[in-house]
């Protein structure tokens, strides 16, 4: 049974109409509210994929710019905007690379993975590292003992199997 904030957080992700808004950018929410690794600060994560990044900011900018804070940042290759709403920070994260190919939703797969293999002891001991100011990725590098930086480090999990994992949440 979901807890108040996935339900609350469900709630605003559909009353914002984000998603149909977004519906040609394939975007994917992949909010560590949903699967409970979230802190109070947590946020509303949303990647999408463009193939023309100007239709892309002209029909986000249509949609978002009546939100609270609505702001966004543009680079060549990405566009990251962020609004408020019904008491969340939704960030959307956009780039021409197939949203299911991008670092984030590999990290949200990953992290489902674990959250599976690891059960309750594994999200508690995450959460605790991410109250102590940790984001969530480097939280689940420590937890499992993985070196180096950890938004790179963790993708390597994408490869190891059920019985390295399990190997490496039982230390």
């Amino acid at each position: 049974m979901p807890s108040d904030r996935i339900t609350a957080a469900l709630r605003a992700i559909d009353e914002s109409s984000i998603l149909t808004a977004l519906q040609n950018y394939q975007p994917h929410v992949v909010s560590t509210i949903l699967i409970g690794l979230d802190t109070d600060l947590s946020d509303i994560d949303i990647l999408c994929c463009y193939q023309r990044q100007s239709q892309f900011v002209k029909e986000l900018h249509q949609h978002c710019s009546g939100f609270d804070g609505f702001r966004k940042k543009a680079s060549a290759d990405r566009i990251v905007a962020e609004f408020r709403y019904a008491d969340f920070l939704f960030e959307i994260y956009a780039s021409n690379t197939p949203t299911q190919e991008q670092p984030g939703y590999r990290h949200f797969r990953i992290m489902q993975r674990l959250l599976a293999l690891g059960g309750e002891t594994f999200r508690a001991r995450v959460v605790a590292l991410k109250q102590s100011g940790l984001k969530t990725e480097p939280a689940m590098c420590a937890v499992l003992s993985i070196d180096g930086d950890p938004y790179t480090a963790i993708l390597d999990v994408e490869h190891w199997t059920d019985g390295q994992l399990l190997q490496r949440l039982r230390t």
